[in-house]
């Protein structure tokens, strides 16, 4: 996928098939938002870079669990 640009169409079945399996379209749509943030990040600091796979799911209970605690504080 490294080689392959976001216009390919190659590249486009490549992530449908990839998000195909998540069912929810909600949770789909936040998957591929948390996705472009992610990329967008990598490319503003290119500095930066992952040394192992990124666990996406991971990120977005990581990142509900923070907001959850965000609005308790708030309150």
């Amino acid at each position: 996928m490294t080689d392959m640009t976001a216009t390919d169409l190659t590249f486009i079945d490549e992530v449908e098939s990839l998000l195909r399996p998540i069912a929810d379209p909600a949770y789909r749509s936040l998957t591929l938002e948390t996705i472009m943030v992610i990329a967008v990040i990598l490319q503003r600091n290119q500095e930066l870079a992952f040394t192992d796979t990124v666990d996406i799911k991971l990120v977005i209970q990581d990142a509900l669990v923070d907001f959850r605690r965000d609005l308790k504080h708030e309150r």
